[in-house]
């Protein structure tokens, strides 16, 4: 991705709705799934520009990797309680900071599907990780939504249940809890990805789904997937355009 799209993704991840409901949906997993522990550390790879990261302070002392310049500096914007420093998964382990003591919580929030080989990957984070710690992740969902979406933003797949957990399970991982989410809206987003393949809508040149509406539309949508968390919350949900996953070590 460019500067261009970390800008406007920079604003997204703030305003826009999706953005909002991940966060709404991250807490709710977080408070709900993480052991007590009142001096967690959380590390968070692929912060992106701090979409996320920005809630994690609730949870313990944060420090987050970003590979991209400009989305660190957005996400520096955003989360100043963090500490923050430039590189990628494959990077991890020469960052003393990083690498020198392990996290309760390593989290990657729509991370992993940009990686071809994400078993490795994963494989990656499990060092950084502390003996009870668990890794946290989202990741988009099932291969029929596939669209321009995940061309411009240089995904390598979109995930079923199943292929998650399996991708997990190889890369030395017992799953504690797994759920779909974006589920109210589920069958228009499946309507619009699928109808834009049946009817072949030229795309001259590849765009982000995410565009800001109008406030009013914005505000139920993110009202809509504050009921979304409640339920994700305490129950994993059957269906949906996103995935995400509690898992440990071991």
């Amino acid at each position: 991705m460019d500067d261009a799209l970390h800008k406007e993704l920079a604003v997204m991840g703030q305003r826009h709705w999706w953005y909002r409901a991940r966060r709404m949906i991250v807490r709710a997993v977080l408070q709900t799934h993480l052991p007590p522990n009142p001096d967690r550390r959380l590390l968070e790879v692929g912060a992106g520009t701090g979409s996320v990261t920005m809630i994690l302070g609730e949870f313990g002392a944060v420090t987050a990797v970003e590979p991209h310049p400009a989305a660190l500096e957005a996400c520096r914007s955003v989360a100043p309680f963090a500490q923050l420093f430039q590189g990628g998964i494959e990077t991890l382990d020469e960052l003393p900071a990083v690498s020198a003591t392990p996290f309760d919580v390593v989290a990657a929030f729509d991370v992993i599907e940009h990686i071809q080989d994400d078993v490795a990957a994963l494989r990656r984070l499990r060092p950084l990780i502390a003996d009870g710690g668990r890794l946290v992740l989202t990741v988009p969902a099932l291969e029929v939504l596939w669209g321009a979406h995940d061309d411009v933003n240089g995904h390598f797949r979109r995930y079923s249940r199943s292929q998650l957990i399996r991708h997990l399970r190889l890369a030395g991982y017992q799953i504690e809890y797994v759920s779909y989410f974006s589920t109210f809206l589920f069958p228009a987003v499946a309507a619009v990805r699928i109808g834009r393949r049946v009817f072949r809508e030229p795309t001259p040149d590849p765009h982000s789904d995410f565009k800001l509406g109008p406030k009013p539309v914005n505000d139920v949508l993110t009202w809509l997937f504050s009921i979304e968390a409640r339920i994700v919350g305490r129950r994993p949900l059957p269906i949906g355009s996103s995935l995400v996953a509690v898992a440990r070590p071991v």
